[in-house]
């Protein structure tokens, strides 16, 4: 596996992320923990990928997507029990805040349903990530099951509605790329659309009083609004208020970084969660485009892929991961990161091990 030309380059590029930042931090005599958000993909994230890897060559081709579809079941069902019974949310919650912080509990009156780090942005994005890798894995076994999907999506949807936004640029990559037929695709549409609508529609009368069903028709409400040039209100006041998106006043530092994060105000005089002016007050614009081009290769190299799950979330992961970086940092250690990572090891594994070992049913 480590032989392998591309196994070689992802694990050289990858390396130079943390490499420059710990530079910078050093240089500008930052804190060093900013360090391991770069650093953890590789002494972390890719060993256990590769190792994993070897240990799947010898299961089916699409065995890991299995995986990957179970772990999400798991964490719905937990989203689920969370939502309809608030002992169990407290009691997720409480574990949550003690590791990560206040910010759990502060949310959860109408969101931080289930047992997540990322809940109200990269795990809830996985799920609907997750909901196009089942119904690519599950179209040619049985139709009617497609619809499990949505069990899966929408427990992402009630705590990050960045989970409908990527859903539908899967939708959208699919319509374009997919080697379907026109009727498949439609059916596929027209089926998971539909049922989608229906359920949406039930849940806002059902729970109308519900904090967070009030939350995701608020956010469908600013999406209509902003269509028709109305961002005045919610999220889209906060990405297209420019005072979000100062970069540092240094031209030097602009161009290499500072070492520094401005998410949740880390900075004294300015916050933002904005993804890429967080990239750039780290490793400015060289970091930023370096970050870019990393993670662009590997979705490439995944595009390339023979299996069709695989080449469908390189083409995925292309257009997602650039818009993702807007709502917040993405390029780094996160849920979606580590799913995408696997998924790519793996296949790469199968091709460099193909025929090498005693296929597992």
């Amino acid at each position: 596996m480590l032989k392998n030309k591309t196994v070689k380059r992802v694990l050289v590029l990858f390396s130079l992320l943390p490499i420059y930042v710990f530079l910078i931090a050093v240089a500008n005599g930052e804190k060093l923990t900013i360090v391991s958000f770069y650093l953890y993909v590789c002494v972390d994230l890719l060993p256990f990928a590769i190792i994993l890897s070897s240990y799947l060559s010898c299961f089916k081709e699409n065995y890991i997507y299995k995986i990957v579809i179970i772990c999400s079941a798991i964490e719905a069902i937990m989203v689920y029990l969370s939502f309809f019974n608030e002992s169990i949310q407290m009691f997720f919650v409480g574990i949550m805040v003690e590791t990560y912080g206040d910010i759990f509990e502060k949310l959860s009156d109408k969101r931080m349903f289930g047992f997540a780090d990322s809940l109200t942005f990269s795990s809830a994005v996985v799920q609907g990530v997750i909901s196009w890798i089942y119904i690519l894995w599950v179209r040619k076994k049985n139709i009617a099951s497609v619809m499990f999907f949505l069990f899966i999506l929408l427990s992402g949807v009630i705590n990050a509605r960045t989970t409908i936004v990527a859903f539908f640029i899967g939708l959208m990559v699919y319509i374009i790329f997919a080697k379907r037929s026109l009727v498949e695709k439609m059916v596929i549409i027209s089926f998971g659309g539909g049922a989608l609508a229906l359920i949406a529609y039930y849940c806002m009368l059902e729970f109308e009083d519900n904090l967070t069903m009030k939350w995701i028709n608020e956010g469908i409400n600013e999406i209509i609004d902003m269509t028709q040039g109305d961002t005045s209100t919610g999220y889209f006041s906060y990405v297209t208020d420019l005072g979000n998106y100062l970069l540092p006043a240094n031209i030097e530092d602009r161009i290499l970084g500072t070492g520094k994060r401005v998410f949740g105000g880390e900075n004294m005089f300015f916050s933002s969660d904005i993804g890429f002016i967080n990239d750039i007050w780290i490793g400015g614009y060289f970091f930023t485009i370096m970050l870019f081009a990393v993670y662009e290769y590997v979705f490439f190299e995944m595009a390339k892929s023979e299996n069709d799950i695989a080449s469908f979330l390189g083409r995925f992961m292309m257009v997602l991961y650039p818009i993702l970086d807007v709502k917040g940092q993405v390029y780094m250690i996160s849920d979606i990161t580590c799913m995408i990572i696997i998924v790519f090891m793996v296949d790469l594994g199968r091709k460099i091990y193909n025929g090498k070992n005693k296929t597992i049913n």
